[in-house]
């Protein structure tokens, strides 16, 4: 049983540390846009340290193209994903204000709480007042 445990934390690590350097491209001067795409995949792994660091690797890569997912997961169960989703569109910063605007109007509360927050960091005011 050890040893399946063991190969397990070694498969979850490994992939938390594929994650942390597919963010790092952006500073090795990699053509980084590559990594975005697969790193949005990675936010939907069932380990919830690997889907954190891809939401913080996917801020530092700042690609617009990940706005929508990393919204997404401002409702993930675990809170240091929503910490790492959260970090991460206040990185990307103007460009996702709209789409966070819109995220607003989720039904879900954690969401928009997750959302207000973010807006609040980014300086858009419509964050206090969505419907300026």
């Amino acid at each position: 049983m050890a040893l399946l445990e063991s190969q397990s934390n070694a498969t979850n690590s490994l992939r938390a540390s594929h994650a942390i350097c597919e963010g790092s491209f952006n500073s090795m001067k990699v053509d980084y846009l590559k990594a975005v795409s697969p790193l949005i995949g990675v936010l939907e792994d069932t380990d919830a340290g690997v889907r954190a660091e891809a939401a913080e690797s996917l801020g530092r890569l700042n690609d617009n193209r990940a706005i929508t997912p990393l919204i997404k997961h401002l409702r993930d169960p675990e809170v240091n994903v929503r910490g790492k989703a959260g970090r991460a569109l206040v990185e990307i910063g103007k460009p996702g204000e709209e789409a966070l605007i819109s995220a607003l109007k989720d039904g879900d509360n954690t969401t928009r709480t997750g959302v207000a927050v973010v807006l609040g960091e980014i300086g858009d005011e419509r964050s206090i007042d969505p419907r300026q």
